[in-house]
């Protein structure tokens, strides 16, 4: 485990604790870039100084900010410009989740396995014609949720993570594809492997 390694290294002793993991709550599809940006690679910069980067004001900026931040290596980017996290890698110390100005990166326990992949806080029709997997808030994730672990506020649904089982429900139920079963796609990843 990282984190008893991590403890090795500065002469401490890991306590136990839940895995933690990096998640990246944005997949950006179809979302129209407003500029052809070539200034300072920093999303926080960008915040402060230049026009919207793209159309979804809730978008992942995509300059590698939380890349460069990551003291394990373990954010890459993706060729439309999004974080990957290299699960083996991450270690969950939620660097990565502090220097996105978007908050697009949480840290969850590494058995969280289902996310919304999504955080505009626009209305249903609004998020989904600006891009195609979009949460329009339509509440088929919580009606069929066994656990009543999702709630959806201010247009977006929301997992409490004390409560989901990671069942998986919810995910073939949304019609634009916002929400992730990561269970499934490690699956993917490591029968690949």
């Amino acid at each position: 485990m990282a984190a008893h390694k991590i403890a090795r290294i500065v002469g401490l002793e890991a306590g136990a604790t839940d895995a933690r993991i990096a998640v990246v709550h944005c997949n950006r599809s179809g979302v129209k870039p407003l500029v052809d940006y070539k200034g300072l690679q920093d999303c926080k910069a960008v915040l402060l100084c230049a026009d919207p980067l793209y159309e979804c004001a809730y978008a992942c900026l995509g300059l590698g900010t939380c890349a460069r931040a990551c003291p394990f290596g373990a954010i890459t980017t993706s060729k439309e410009g999004l974080p990957v996290i290299i699960e083996s890698k991450c270690t969950g110390c939620g660097i990565c989740a502090s220097v996105c100005p978007k908050d697009i990166i949480t840290v969850e326990k590494d058995t969280s396995c289902v996310h919304i992949q999504c955080k505009s806080l626009d209305k249903g029709a609004i998020a989904r014609k600006i891009c195609q997997r979009a949460c329009i808030a339509c509440t088929k994730c919580a009606k069929i949720c066994p656990v009543n672990a999702i709630e959806i506020k201010d247009f977006l649904a929301r997992i409490d993570y004390n409560k989901c089982v990671s069942c998986g429900k919810c995910v073939p139920e949304c019609p634009t594809g916002a929400i992730g079963d990561y269970r499934q796609m490690r699956r993917k990843k490591s029968d690949a492997a």
